[in-house]
């Protein structure tokens, strides 16, 4: 084989016509000479057979590349396709290289029937990257968008690789090109290949590739379509999402209205709690909708987005009938410093339990002195949640104001005697949270001190403990 390639280096124009010659008279892989011709490529590599190819005419070239694609081991056409890019002026970019590369080893590697499709993807891929160069149109190494998507009419390949194992591989070798961009129209004729493209991007590493080619998929009714399935494949949604930013907006809040289970909105919102605040506009249109759950999710996903907010169209919603909405309303508006204090107000007279137990909680840490008063006559009311007075009375006494007086009071004094002296309350949670209280912060007006004093004579270690619940920081 030495000898042999060293004679065909050295021919000049007949060693190219020799070597085209018999890359023409070889029948396929299992011609007994094409084993030969292989290690003849082998041995010469690409810096032999390039002079070899460079002497054929570009018609005879190309015949000859196509007539060693049919035939030729993996191995040898991949060098041969190296060396027939340079005689072109058009050497192999490294990620094309790769692409090639890969595909010869997984026509070698693959199992079954899967190696046979590999090998014909393979053969046909050499095919096309030659007959395009010899049309001299584009380049392997483009890269750009004004090459990539030229208006340029060029001539179909008679033959053309598979078109999902070729973009396959640009998704994981990064290549991008002309043969790319071809073999992926191809993959987007068709639902199913559309589909098929999809999953590939969500397994695709990091990349230009991956982020080029999801770009010619994500649109609005692509997303409409992937979120009608059933399950909804949320890995491919994020990629039509990433690249739509917030045009994916309208249809993610069309879905999340219509979502069947909690599990999906949630999913949902997270997706657009993720494009940021920006989806404010669409968002606040949907307020006006009837359905309380729509308008509770539209809250909800203002307050988590942190939407700049106009709290003209939500004030009406403080009185919605359906208290979930209010949960969601009150959450947003304790998060504004503008309106927390009116909200928290609002949030102690309501009659649902997991608002008020939200406004108890926001309190803790700062009670604002307009929500003081709501707060010392809601607690004294009959319907006031039992389970809420103890914590709602020390909140009374740790707050100061003389709003909270009264109601301190009425919990820790338990009337007048028959002489008409006022006298201690019986002992109870509230009455010590209470006595608490008024010990904190009232300890020298004159109808608490009344109650002090007394409370000072008991022998009940729980009252005396309530009396020192300032000292001991209670």
């Amino acid at each position: 084989t030495g000898a042999i390639a060293d004679r065909l280096s050295e021919a000049g124009d007949a060693g190219g016509l020799l070597f085209a010659s018999v890359c023409e008279a070889l029948s396929g892989p299992a011609d007994p000479f094409a084993a030969r011709a292989s290690a003849l490529v082998e041995h010469l590599g690409v810096a032999g057979m390039t002079p070899v190819m460079q002497r054929l005419l570009v018609g005879e070239r190309k015949q000859c590349a196509q007539s060693a694609a049919t035939s030729l081991s993996h191995a040898s056409l991949v060098l041969l396709v190296e060396a027939i890019g340079r005689t072109f002026n058009l050497p192999l970019s490294q990620p094309l290289l790769e692409l090639v590369q890969k595909l010869a080893r997984e026509a070698e590697t693959l199992p079954g029937g899967a190696r046979q499709r590999a090998d014909d993807s393979f053969r046909a891929l050499v095919h096309h990257l030659v007959e395009r160069w010899s049309e001299s149109q584009i380049s392997t190494g483009a890269s750009g968008f004004a090459e990539m998507f030229s208006n340029q009419t060029r001539a179909r390949s008679t033959l053309a690789p598979e078109a999902s194992r070729v973009v396959a591989l640009s998704l994981e070798s990064g290549a991008v090109g002309t043969v790319v961009w071809a073999s992926l129209n191809e993959q987007l004729r068709t639902e199913a290949g559309v589909r098929e493209l999809i999953d590939m991007l969500t397994k695709a590493p990091a990349g230009r590739a991956p982020q080029m080619i999801a770009e010619q998929i994500a649109t609005q009714p692509r997303l409409t379509t992937l979120l009608s399935e059933d399950p909804i494949d949320f890995a491919g949604v994020d990629i039509i999402v990433k690249h739509l930013g917030g045009n994916a907006t309208k249809p993610l809040l069309d879905k999340l209205v219509e979502a069947p289970n909690r599990a999906t909105r949630r999913a949902i919102m997270d997706r657009l709690v993720g494009i940021g605040a920006d989806i404010a506009p669409q968002v606040q249109e949907r307020l006006n909708d009837n359905r309380w759950y729509v308008v509770r999710n539209m809250i909800a996903l203002m307050r988590e987005c942190g939407c700049e907010i106009d709290h003209t169209v939500l004030n009406g919603f403080a009185s919605h009938p359906d208290s979930r909405v209010r949960r969601e309303l009150v959450q947003l508006r304790m998060k504004d410093p503008a309106t927390r204090a009116e909200a928290l107000t609002g949030a102690l007279q309501d009659k649902d339990k997991i608002v008020l137990r939200a406004a108890l909680q926001a309190v803790r840490a700062n009670f604002p002195p307009t929500a003081v008063a709501g707060l010392a006559r809601r607690v004294t009311e009959a319907d006031f949640p039992p389970e809420f007075r103890v914590i709602s009375l020390y909140l009374l006494g740790r707050s100061g104001h003389p709003a909270a007086l009264d109601a301190l009071i009425a919990f820790a004094g338990g009337g007048k005697t028959l002489l008409g002296k006022t006298k201690l309350g019986n002992k109870s949670p509230e009455m010590l949270a209470a006595l608490s209280g008024l010990s904190r912060s009232f300890p020298t007006e004159r109808r608490s001190r009344e109650l002090l004093e007394m409370a000072a004579r008991s022998k009940d270690q729980q009252i005396l403990n309530a009396l020192n619940a300032v000292a001991s920081g209670d």
